[in-house]
């Protein structure tokens, strides 16, 4: 009898369970369940449950995900043409992501310099590497099979994950893209210490860049400014695919080096650039080059953050067409970041500008060629 009891019991509690779920509204499961998830993989996952699950989970109106962002390998450069980054990015693409991990460099300054490196001095070569049919099938799939038929989508989260690759020398790296103005800020030092702990005090040391440090700075320079663009390209091509509803998107990196985003109007301008009136537009009137300003410091005393960092440099591209004062840009550049970084650009501002010049958009390290 006890154990009929017991069965009888047992059956009621999970009638009653499903019961109670079963009630659930399904607005109330895609805003406290769904969109409190967010990941792309998991509702994915989510999504294969039941075909009920599979029609809320499009419902989310926020997604986050993660892609791989493999190291760029260096290669001896001979005789080969350079400066073909975009192009070779869309001539890549096969699906809006699949090249997202598949970028591999090789970089060769053209002469050894005792001032950091400039656009003009690199020379570059990209051959992508086989991916594998898994990370192929996966992030074409997530891209133009998945994120797309979320028709309610409002926020979009997407993650490079770089925390695999080797480290540089240069290990402070923080940049900023603004889509407004359209320019790129990157600061660069070899090292970041508590102010007590700095062993170099004079600034007018000697020992300022050897063959080595060099090198390292010609690496992360251009490693991370074909992120920003590899990043950029990316986006627009995903934005493409997304629904109208769609009013943020940001894009971050797993070292929290950088970090940009977009909203409303501003996303309306990323698919308005992806139109056929946009691909026709005539060259003559775009813009025909970039203005580049280097500021450098053996050594930037940061004593309102109690730091010092060594080796920095600070580099500003913005379209030759934008009027607003360089200055400017820079100081807003880091706004909302740790007060370290946010301090360092003011400093940097103080030190005579190393370089000031106009890059033609030929001798870009990220410039398409035709």
């Amino acid at each position: 009898m006890e154990d009929l009891v017991d069965q009888t019991v047992g059956a009621a509690k999970h009638v009653k369970l499903e019961d109670v779920f079963n009630l659930l509204p399904d607005e109330l499961i895609v805003s406290h369940i769904f969109d409190k998830i967010c990941d792309a993989k998991s509702l994915c996952r989510i999504s294969l449950v039941s075909k009920h699950f599979s029609s809320l989970v499009y419902q989310t109106k926020t997604i986050s995900f993660k892609i791989p962002h493999e190291a760029p390998i260096m290669r001896q450069l001979v005789d080969h043409s350079p400066l073909f980054l975009l192009e070779k990015i869309l001539n890549f693409i096969t699906g809006p992501l699949t090249f997202a991990h598949a970028l591999c460099h090789s970089i060769t300054p053209q002469q050894s310099q005792s001032r950091p490196p400039t656009p003009a001095s690199l020379e570059i070569e990209y051959r992508p590497p086989p991916p594998t049919a898994f990370e192929i099938e996966f992030l074409g799939f997530l891209a133009a099979k998945f994120i797309g038929k979320f028709t309610s989508l409002q926020s979009l989260h997407m993650e490079i994950d770089n925390s695999k690759m080797e480290s540089s020398a240069f290990s402070v790296v923080k940049w900023k893209y603004d889509y407004k103005t359209n320019s790129i800020i990157i600061l660069i030092a070899k090292s970041l210490h508590a102010l007590r702990t700095a062993t170099h005090d004079d600034e007018n040391g000697d020992d300022y860049y050897n063959i080595d440090d060099f090198d390292a700075l010609v690496e992360t320079v251009s490693f991370t400014e074909i992120s920003v663009l590899h990043r950029i390209s990316v986006l627009e091509k995903l934005v493409c695919l997304l629904p109208k509803s769609l009013d943020k998107v940001v894009v971050t990196d797993t070292k929290k080096q950088g970090e940009f985003g977009f909203r409303g109007s501003d996303l309306d301008d990323l698919r308005n650039q992806n139109t056929e009136d946009s691909r026709n537009q005539n060259t003559e009137d775009s813009a025909t080059g970039v203005n580049f300003r280097l500021w450098t410091a053996p050594l930037l005393k940061l004593p309102l953050s109690r730091s010092v960092m060594r080796m920095v440099s600070v580099y500003l591209y913005k379209d030759i067409n934008n009027l607003k004062d360089d200055c400017l840009i820079v100081k807003e550049a880091f706004e909302g970041e740790e007060e370290v970084f946010v301090e360092a650009l003011m400093e940097m501002l103080k030190k005579e500008v190393a370089m000031g010049e106009i890059v033609r958009p030929q001798d870009m390290i990220f410039h398409p060629t035709d």
